[in-house]
């Protein structure tokens, strides 16, 4: 199971990682006036948090596998009906951040669901 889970969340973190690099202008001008930020360099900052959210995705990863394992032997679900329960927790995420007014609500959207839409096709197929 930790070998689907870190195999699967590859193409997640590398995804991620992209998602807050391509976002960068957006995201750490609001990081830099945070310590330890403050003291940082744009592309400093860049890289730091595009290498974090990369390594991320095992975090995740790991939860999706030990869900999947769980749902698939307790309750027979197969990869459809994860998919929807991960999609699911997706949606929640993402209107709870809208509803609570956290930054960055659109980045965090688009990673739970490329989250969710990842650990959900690729968990069930390598576990």
């Amino acid at each position: 199971m930790l070998k689907s889970a870190t195999l699967a969340s590859i193409p997640v973190g590398l995804i991620w990682a992209g998602i807050v690099y391509v976002r960068a202008g957006h995201i750490v001008p609001a990081m830099q006036g945070n310590a330890p930020f403050h003291t940082m360099s744009f592309g400093q900052v860049r890289a730091f948090l595009t290498v974090l959210f990369g390594l991320a995705a095992f975090g995740p990863g790991l939860l999706a596998a030990f869900l999947y394992s769980f749902v698939s032997s307790r309750l027979h679900w197969g990869m459809g009906s994860f998919l929807m329960l991960l999609l699911a927790l997706a949606a929640i995420g993402s209107l709870a951040a809208a509803a609570l007014k956290t930054p960055f609500v659109a980045e965090k959207t688009v990673i739970h669901f490329v989250a969710a839409l990842g650990f959900g096709l690729l968990i069930p197929l390598l576990i």
